[in-house]
């Protein structure tokens, strides 16, 4: 069996919209249309590793996620709510093996007149 990265992508989309109470896009911008909002990006760098058996049983999947607002509190909010959510809840994605490793990746940035957080994340997971 392997790991399902799709259903992996979804549920921590999913999560984090439920937890957090913000929309989330999965590779776009959701179509809610309210601040703050979250885009998840799967990043193609994740490494499936497993058993001698069943090497695409594991995996480490990376995504990076964008936290917007249309004002500098809302993106640093929308940030520390993922975090939260991310070393609480990550037994709500599917597979999930333990607690993911948050990597803030570089400051706040203003690009197209919203403010960004960008976060970098490394889950593990299973097939299971």
């Amino acid at each position: 069996m392997n790991v399902n990265t799709y259903t992996a992508d979804a549920g921590l989309g999913a999560m984090l919209a439920t937890v957090t109470g913000f929309a989330t896009g999965l590779g776009e911008t959701p179509e809610a249309g309210t601040y703050p909002f979250y885009i998840v990006y799967p990043q193609a760098s994740g490494e499936l590793a497993g058993s001698y058996g069943n090497p695409n049983d594991m995996g480490d999947l990376v995504y990076q996620i964008t936290c917007v607002g249309q004002i500098y509190a809302q993106a640093v909010r929308a940030e520390e709510r993922a975090i939260a959510a991310l070393t609480t809840n990550w037994h709500d994605v599917p597979g999930c093996m333990g607690v993911p490793l948050v990597a803030r990746r570089g400051t706040l940035r203003l690009e197209d007149n919203l403010w960004q957080a960008i976060l970098a994340i490394t889950m593990k997971v299973s097939a299971a």
